[in-house]
């Protein structure tokens, strides 16, 4: 089944997860979020080599539900429980929506930057 609430827009899961994990004392989390160290991916957009941390799935599921309901967390809170999006470092190669050209523009200058900037430590 496909998600029943309205597309959020790209990007937007960022708010309310920084948010909801905030507001249930995640701080560390709600940072890496904020920084864009962390971000959801779309499962079905994923290639090459990307690190994945499923461990977070119900921390986050348990920050949207800590929100009052809307279209756009309700609509993330789907996406992650019915595995549309997955919890990833920002070393990942996605594109957030194939027809966002800014969106894959976006990850191609992600792909092609040094290691270095590209890969962020995870809760440092």
């Amino acid at each position: 089944m496909s998600n029943p609430f309205p597309r959020a827009a790209s990007g937007s899961y960022k708010n309310v997860l920084v948010e909801g994990l905030t507001k249930i004392g995640e701080d560390k989390v709600a940072v890496q979020f904020a920084k864009g160290n962390m971000k959801l991916a779309i499962a079905s957009s994923i290639y090459g080599n990307v690190k994945l941390f499923p461990e977070l799935k119900e921390l986050c599921l348990k920050a949207l539900d800590s929100l009052e309901p809307n279209d756009v967390v309700n609509y993330y809170r789907y996406g992650i429980e019915h595995r549309d999006f997955l919890i990833a470092s920002s070393d990942v190669s996605f594109v957030y929506d194939p027809t966002d050209a800014k969106a894959v523009a976006h990850d191609k200058a992600m792909r092609e930057k040094d290691g270095a900037e590209v890969l962020h430590p995870y809760f440092n």
